[in-house]
């Protein structure tokens, strides 16, 4: 493959625009193995060997191999003195491989949890370095541009870099201690957050984890003041913006920087640099960056936060003063589901930055009214095949409490009642917003900006990744009239990266003998997801001491670190007690699971698969009355390993609804392994669905179960705020009840819906032998 020198528009999805390099050159005379003769002509090739994935990956393994025109194999490339590899910009680092990951062990004080201390960055940083195959990581000199040299057999090849990334600064550290009201709380928790020692926050802000926290304990008269200033300064800013967009719109309404200062410094600064132009002259491409459903599932792909491999995702970073409207114009996919999620309306109060804090303003497909003349095909009985399905929606700059404003447009559109999230009825197409974000104890509360999130769930079959509908074009408009649309200047669109590239340094023992036993062994159901930091607070409480599974002191610290850092919790008033959290699905329940294999032992799920409208082949109607609009499950590592060095969550592997095979009552079975421990009998013939477990032990299985109410969801078995409330359902509140998910017998609230998980050796797989019975798979007490 060449190197195409395209400049390719900014996408997440696009990591260095190299997918190969091949120079052909006559070698000079040298010596070599085999005798002084001088070799033949040989072709170097340079492979990035890296994919699309939810974020432009931070580390980069490059790798040459050369071909030698005598056809003699040079695998180990030893024809020759080794590769040389050279770089003006960035640094490399040795392979992983090999590399000593046992060391620096710490305990937790108060936990006597011995716990695993990787360095968050490599200790090697070269500008030269020799072998087959090196890392190569960007860094934030100079104009992020420049190349990569390698030398071998006396010939070079030039690799070069369209330095669109940077090194990720939203670093997650390791296990670390913080105190909140006296109580030591185990955490993961930002322990080097560049951005915001880049940026002057009020109060002042250090790196220092016990600093975040003092910050957010203080006193309610503080906190009164700093909501207060934060309205003050979103206000100013807004003042200012619609200044600047009028005066703008009245001249040449070319593209224009926007002048230092107009911004809060949250959002103007050394990542965020903004330039103002006219919607009408940009394409959707231009507004969105996004990672497309995949066609065929590749784990190196999807490194990245968990995304469900049958899903498109799109996010766009937009700012945009009180009062003005975003239009969202486009046509509807062939899809599953489509949903839409906005930065809420702005109070001063709510924490929404990130991943941390409350959800955003939802969107459902069927509530979405068409054009004139248009057809709707989410709604139940609709035409899925129409041709004309355009729509147009509007989300207005508002400031108040999230809930309150929308209630008062469009009612039920912020209720987390059983009807989540709906608005029937509701012609105007109209849901309130902002430009601004307040970003809590993360940032010390610094003003941000807003984002604007697109789901599309399972393309039809025959379809494009986003259904065979281009992203919707997206426009800003004041009350006055003026239209603009604020970008992210291209060299600053790396700040995506920063955003989501997250680098969590928390490495467990990736030995395959490495079982945790505790506190998910064989009678350990899943636990239901509240917000992703309390999700996995959860989970770092009760691995770092297992002990901790009915501690209430642990509990009390897991749902105390969630609150005092996303002001979310059952007790809150709305939206805090909302189940999702910033940048979840508010349409899906999620439901994890920790899981280890073992070398020679199998992973088996069996289960009742709930019922789902089937669209996959491009059916022609809108099916509803099913249990869900979509189901899935995934198996994802939590840590890092030596493929997956820098990212958090990678996906090793999913199975949606119709991905399944089922018998004749609408029963499954699944199996994981290591492709060497794979049964002989777990095969589709045999009606068994297999999946290669991945290279690490150590992961979490993740349900999606994604039900739209009243049209495709059972209210017997849906895990709505009716039937498995935050105060019951989550792990960490203090009257959690295990029978409704936390038990593995499935006898709880989604009974047979909720998939029961074996461990088995691969020798006691294969002895079930053929015609699996999915209601009869042994369930074994000892492990």
């Amino acid at each position: 493959m060449t190197y195409n020198n395209k400049k390719l528009p900014w996408a997440w999805h696009v990591a260095i625009p190299v997918l190969a390099l091949v120079l052909m050159a006559a070698v000079p005379m040298m010596a070599f193995a085999g005798g002084d003769d001088p070799p033949p002509p040989l072709t170097l090739t340079v492979t990035p060997d890296s994919w699309e994935s939810f974020s432009i990956p931070q580390v980069y393994l490059f790798k040459v191999t050369a071909t030698w025109s005598d056809g003699i194999e040079d695998p180990d490339l030893d024809r020759a003195d080794p590769p040389v590899w050279t770089t003006d910009y960035g640094y490399f680092e040795p392979p992983y491989e090999g590399r000593d990951r046992t060391a620096n062990y710490g305990t937790i004080e108060g936990w006597q949890r011995e716990i695993m201390m990787d360095p968050a960055f490599p200790d090697e940083q070269l500008s030269t370095i020799t072998g087959g195959k090196v890392l190569w990581t960007p860094d934030f000199t100079g104009d992020h541009q420049g190349e990569i040299t390698v030398t071998y057999g006396g010939i070079t090849a030039t690799v070069p870099l369209d330095a669109t990334d940077i090194r990720n600064g939203y670093g997650y550290g390791l296990v670390d201690e913080v105190i909140i009201n006296g109580l030591r709380i185990p955490t993961v928790f930002m322990r080097r957050f560049e951005y915001w020692s880049s940026v002057d926050p009020l109060p002042p802000c250090t790196e220092d984890v016990t600093s975040k926290v003092a910050w957010a304990e203080r006193g309610p008269l503080i906190l009164a003041l700093r909501t207060e200033l934060a309205l003050d300064e979103t206000e100013d800013a807004s003042d200012d913006m619609t200044d600047f967009i009028q005066d703008w719109a009245a001249g040449s309404q070319e593209p224009t920087a926007v002048p230092e200062g107009l911004l809060p410094a949250g959002m103007q600064n050394e990542y965020f640099q903004w330039e103002i132009v006219n919607p009408d002259d940009i394409s959707w491409k231009d507004q969105w960056a996004f990672r497309p459903a995949l066609e065929s599932f590749d784990y190196s792909r999807t490194l990245n936060l968990a995304g469900d491999c049958n899903t498109a995702y799109a996010v766009t970073i937009y700012t945009a003063p009180y009062g003005a409207k975003m239009t969202v114009e486009g046509d509807f996919p062939h899809a599953r589901k489509f949903a839409l999620a906005c930065t809420p309306p702005f109070d001063g109060i709510n924490v929404w930055t990130y991943g941390v804090g409350q959800g955003e303003t939802p969107l459902i497909d069927v509530d979405i009214e068409p054009e004139p003349g248009h057809v709707n095909p989410f709604r139940a009985g609709a035409d899925r095949t129409a041709t004309d399905r355009h729509y147009k929606y509007t989300f207005e700059m508002a400031q108040g409490n999230p809930v309150d404003v929308n209630e008062a447009v469009a009612p039920g559109s912020m209720l987390e009642t059983p009807l989540r999230y709906r608005t029937p009825g509701n012609t105007d197409n109209l849901r309130m917003a902002s430009g601004f974000t307040l970003s809590g104890p993360v940032g010390c509360n610094t003003i941000t900006p807003a984002q604007l999130w697109l789901r599309m769930v399972r393309p039809d079959e025959g379809t494009d990744p986003f259904g065979d509908a281009p992203l919707p074009k997206l426009s800003l408009e004041l009350p006055t009239g003026e239209k603009f649309w604020f970008r992210l200047q291209e060299d600053k669109w790396a700040y995506y990266r920063r955003t989501w590239n997250v680098n969590l340094d928390m490495t467990y023992l990736q030995t395959t003998e490495n079982r945790v036993l505790q506190p998910w062994d064989s009678d350990v159901g899943f636990h239901m997801m509240f917000g992703i930091v309390l999700g996995a607070q959860e989970e770092i409480v009760m691995r770092w001491d297992p002990t901790s599974i009915t501690d209430p002191l642990a509990k009390l610290g897991a749902r105390t670190f969630d609150n005092t850092v996303s002001k979310q919790g059952y007790w809150e008033p709305p939206p805090g007690n909302y189940e999702d959290s910033a940048t979840c699905d508010p349409y899906n329940h999620y439901f994890w699971r920790p899981t280890t294999i073992e070398d020679g032992h199998v992973l088996v799920l069996t289960g009742k698969m709930p019922t789902f409208p089937h669209t996959k082949d491009g059916e022609s109607i809108m099916e509803s009355g099913t249990d869900v609009r979509f189901w899935s499950i995934s198996h994802e590592a939590m840590t890092n390993s030596p493929d997956t060095q820098t990212y958090l969550l990678p996906i090793y592997g999913d199975f949606s609804d119709d991905e399944v095979l089922l018998d004749e009552n609408g029963w499954y079975v699944m199996a994981f392994s290591r492709p060497e421990d794979k049964p002989v009998n777990a095969t589709l013939a045999n009606g068994v669905n297999y999946q290669d477990w991945g290279p690490e032990a150590l992961q979490t299985l993740l349900i999606r179960w994604s039900d739209i109410e009243p049209e495709w969801s059972n209210p017997a078995i849906a895990p709505n705020v009716v039937n498995a409330p935050w105060e019951k359902a989550a792990w960490s509140s203090p009257d959690f009840d295990p029978n409704l998910t936390n038990k593995n017998d499935q006898q709880g609230l989604m009974g047979v819906y909720q998939p029961q998980v074996h461990y088995m050796t691969t020798a006691e797989f294969e002895a079930l032998g053929t015609g699996l019975d999915p209601q009869n798979i042994p369930h074994h007490d000892d492990w």
